[in-house]
C-alpha cells in the first residue's frame, strides 16, 4: 500500500539488507514481491504455516504437478490453498 517511488526505495533497501546477510521477515499478498524479493517463502492459511520452501523447491514441486506454462508463486499459492481468486 506505498507509492511507487517508496515501494522501489523498500526494495533496494531490502536488497541491500540481504547482501549484508541480514534476516528479513517480510509479509505480503503480493506473490510477486515474495519471488522477487525472498530466498524462501512460507505458504501461510488461517495463521498456519503449510508449507517453507525457497521458490526453485516450488516450481520442482508443483510446476510438472500443476502442468503450467507460466507457473510462478500465485499460482502455487492457490494450489495449495485449495483457495480460487475470487474466494
Amino acid at each position: 500500500g506505498v507509492d511507487p517511488q517508496s515501494r522501489e526505495h523498500i526494495y533496494s533497501m531490502v536488497k541491500r539488507l540481504k547482501t549484508e546477510g541480514v534476516t528479513i521477515i517480510l509479509a505480503t499478498h503480493y506473490m510477486f514481491e515474495a519471488e522477487t524479493l525472498c530466498d524462501r517463502i512460507a505458504i501461510m492459511e488461517s495463521g498456519k504455516v503449510l508449507m517453507v520452501h525457497t521458490i526453485e523447491e516450488y516450481m520442482s514441486l508443483f510446476g510438472v504437478k500443476l502442468e503450467l506454462e507460466q507457473i510462478n508463486m500465485e499460482k502455487i499459492f492457490l494450489h495449495i490453498t485449495g483457495k480460487e481468486l475470487r474466494d
